[in-house]
């Protein structure tokens, strides 16, 4: 199955069959009566429903919790039930992670922030010396976003680029940001790497 976030659909769904009924799974009536989460990658699933073509069954299988959220599994950007503006990403880039030892990154992550500072998104190397993650920016969150890595218990293994389309167009090492933006520009700048 398809892979998003690090864990794959067919485990996704072994998941749901042990927790119980998903938001999915309940019909319309019973929805409303569940709190939605913003655990699903620092959003509700409502919001990426509206952001992308995603469905909630889709969202679920990539780790995160739909329950009680009011959106419907029609996807689209526009699916979603509520009244909210429908966003759009305008660029998304390729998170590639690197850890020359090969054990992860142990501890340090990576944070995506928008133009006022709020976290989008933060994500890290569990393990391996090498991972991939997406971050996109977002047309209702402003033109710039900043990708910052903090340092773990061995920082010196750490590396990092974001792509699009396989072309670099930022990178660095641990306690390094890089400010990129929607129309290309942008990239490294300074940080205490080593």
């Amino acid at each position: 199955g398809a892979v998003w976030g690090g864990r794959k659909e067919e485990e996704a769904e072994e998941d749901e069959e042990e927790d119980g009924p998903t938001h999915a799974s309940l019909s319309g009536g019973q929805r409303h009566l569940l709190s939605c989460n913003d655990d699903c990658y620092g959003q509700t699933c409502d919001y990426w429903i509206q952001a992308s073509d995603m469905t909630c069954t889709n969202l679920e299988g990539y780790s995160c919790d739909c329950s009680g959220c009011a959106c419907t599994d029609g996807g689209g950007g526009g699916g979603g039930g509520n009244n909210a503006p429908t966003p759009s990403a305008t660029l998304c880039y390729d998170v590639e992670m690197f850890d020359t030892y090969g054990d992860g990154w142990n501890g340090a992550k990576w944070t995506w922030s928008d133009n006022s500072g709020s976290i989008q998104s933060t994500g890290t190397l569990d393990d391996g010396l090498s991972g991939e993650d997406v971050v996109c920016i977002w047309d209702d969150a402003g033109p710039c976003y900043t990708f910052a890595v903090d340092d773990g218990s061995y920082p010196y293994e750490i590396t990092w680029s974001l792509t699009v389309d396989g072309e670099v167009q930022a990178g660095g090492t641990y306690n390094e940001q890089a400010e990129v933006c929607s129309d290309g520009s942008g990239g490294s700048s300074g940080g205490g790497g080593g």
